[in-house]
């Protein structure tokens, strides 16, 4: 399929019917919340591999947010120190009038760091590129 030729919106790829049926599967399949835990873990290895002061994920369909609970459980569970300074940065992409969704969800992933690690999680920032 050539691109230039057949290109279609990001909304006709990630509909209403494609979110719903995501979060039913993060909902009731235990092979699929396992599959975010894998993933979770990979990100926090490949951070500390780095530079261990934090690190940044771009996720382009952010739905609900419900893929980066636990995150914050999993760097917990670490039991290691960590600088002060460490933060960690959700950029989203997001459809046009889709940014109230945005921020509805950085604001629960806020709340979920700061209960699950008090301090040693900030998210820094949730921004919302359009993309039209």
């Amino acid at each position: 399929m050539n691109l230039f030729e057949n290109h279609f919106h990001v909304a006709e790829l990630f509909g209403r019917e494609h979110t719903e049926s995501t979060q039913l599967f993060l909902e009731n399949s235990v092979c699929f919340k396992v599959s975010y835990m894998a993933a979770n873990l990979t990100i926090l290895e490949s951070a500390f591999e780095e530079n261990g002061r934090g690190f940044c994920l771009v996720d382009f369909e952010i739905g609900q947010g419900k893929q980066f609970v636990n995150l914050p459980h999993a760097l917990k569970a670490r039991d290691i120190a960590l600088p002060p300074s460490f933060t960690l940065k959700l950029i989203t992409v997001a459809e046009n009038g889709r940014d109230e969704m945005v921020i509805a969800v950085g604001e629960m992933l806020v709340h979920q760091a700061e209960s699950s690690i008090i301090d040693l999680l900030l998210i820094d920032s949730v921004e919302a590129i359009f993309v039209d």
